[in-house]
């Protein structure tokens, strides 16, 4: 009685004296019918306004009247035992008002919600939810959603839902829903568990979105990808076999060339006219071969970054020193100057590839000088956060910010005073890229132009 503000001197003293209170809301008859029946009473959540300190307050309780009887069966008193329950009750009231609130606001949403209970049993699913599959909340909870998943994903569904309960974890799994119409749609769901404020397991709360329209798309891409894969294979053979076939037809017009020149000469035809004739036939027939040459680069170079060629430690001076050897044939690389700073010397690459992007970059600083100053190239390797860069710097003709947005479009050229059918740097672009690296440009018309190549880390 203390803890209700009677005090501790209340031995002897009635009810109706200490808690005049309770009259008006009927325990006295109570306890007057126990006195008169012998019949215990027992409550529970029984709620009680107790004039506490002068004020009345809200009490919740859980007590029993149990009656005293005699050996002549009378029944001479009465032991009350009870609980106060009311910050148990005032607790439940919240998390009934939470639910509440939650209730509204899931059935508001666009997506499919549910609560489950610890056991995996269907606690609550949202409006949205029973509007998609045409049922009751009754028939959800009685039959679960089990019969409405695609047979082919209801194993997955099973075990994920389990596991997730079981473990106490996160889950996520696309799988398809049997629509009130007939019709399966793909849903992304998750779920995740919940707790009460003690720590205790509310069970688990989930949703799911349709995804659909994006299965299609992904489906839409896969075909179209597939499509793609066949056309180059399809485009592969046609290139190896023209190549193969047009060799023979060149390599005729090269004979006849030469035994036209051979006629003439004899027939003392041969002159300064006829020379330049025939030596633009050779000059178009060196284009066109080529040409054909390139066409079977670009060929070669697709499969061979499908395979994605195996990476090795290769030493960058030594593939230098085997692309200067090349390029010492280059009319132009005499009067060409090659500075190089190898800050870092060793890499992960393959090296065919590597040597491809060098012998590109380095030959096209070579081709395209200025004829106003000596050509003159950086060549550098460094670490940039944590990334192997080699740059290629030169002081030639430079190319301008519309040229540089094209600049590895596959034959395209913006030099027409230089040998070459555009494929270089398409080349050294897909080598690159398809190693997870990426390749850049700084260029300034009339000044030069530096090319930086990142690998991947």
């Amino acid at each position: 009685m203390d803890g209700l503000g009677k005090g501790n001197n209340i031995i002897g003293k009635r009810y109706k004296e200490l808690l005049p209170e309770l009259e008006a809301q009927g325990i006295f008859e109570i306890l007057d019918q126990v006195l008169a029946t012998g019949i215990p009473y027992h409550a529970k959540n029984e709620k009680m306004e107790l004039v506490v300190d002068g004020k009345v307050k809200q009490f919740y309780f859980n007590f029993s009247l149990n009656p005293l009887i005699n050996s002549a069966g009378e029944v001479y008193g009465i032991v009350n035992t009870g609980a106060d329950i009311t910050d148990l009750n005032e607790a439940q009231q919240k998390i009934e008002e939470s639910e509440e609130r939650f209730r509204i606001m899931a059935d508001a949403a666009p997506n499919l919600i549910w609560a489950l209970n610890p056991d995996a049993s269907v606690k609550y699913v949202n409006q949205t939810f029973l509007d998609f599959f045409g049922i009751s909340i009754e028939k959800v909870i009685s039959d679960t959603w089990a019969p409405y998943i695609h047979p082919a994903d209801s194993e997955i569904t099973g075990q994920s839902i389990t596991n997730a309960t079981r473990n106490r974890k996160i889950y996520s799994l696309e799988q398809r829903l049997l629509r009130h119409d007939g019709t399966y749609r793909w849903f992304l769901s998750q779920g995740a568990p919940s707790y009460y404020p003690n720590g205790e397991l509310y069970g688990y709360v989930g949703s799911a979105n349709d995804i659909t329209e994006l299965k299609e798309v992904e489906a839409a891409l896969e075909l179209k990808n597939a499509q793609l894969s066949r056309t180059n294979n399809d485009l592969d053979n046609f290139v190896y076999t023209a190549s193969h076939d047009l060799r023979s037809p060149i390599t005729n017009i090269e004979g006849l060339v030469s035994l036209l020149r051979e006629e003439l000469t004899e027939s003392n035809f041969f002159t300064t006219r006829t020379e330049e004739v025939l030596q633009r036939i050779v000059a178009s027939v060196n284009r066109f071969k080529q040409t054909i040459e390139d066409l079977t680069e670009v060929s070669r170079l697709q499969q061979n970054l499908s395979l994605i060629p195996a990476a090795e430690i290769i030493n960058i001076p030594d593939v230098y020193q085997e692309v200067v050897a090349d390029l010492d044939y280059f009319p132009a690389f005499s009067s060409s100057s090659i500075q190089t700073d190898f800050q870092v010397q060793q890499l992960p690459f393959s090296r065919k590839n590597f040597r491809s992007i060098l012998y590109n970059l380095l030959s096209n600083a070579i081709k395209f000088q200025s004829s106003d100053r000596e050509c003159f190239i950086h060549l550098a390797t460094q670490l940039e956060d944590s990334q192997v860069v080699l740059s290629v710097k030169d002081n030639g003709l430079g190319i301008n910010k519309h040229h540089q947005e094209q600049l590895y479009t596959m034959f395209k050229r913006f030099h027409d005073h230089v040998d070459g059918t555009g494929i270089g740097l398409f080349m050294v672009k897909r080598i690159i890229e398809n190693a997870g690296g990426i390749i850049k440009v700084e260029s300034q018309e009339g000044a030069g132009t530096e090319f930086k190549v990142y690998f991947k880390a």
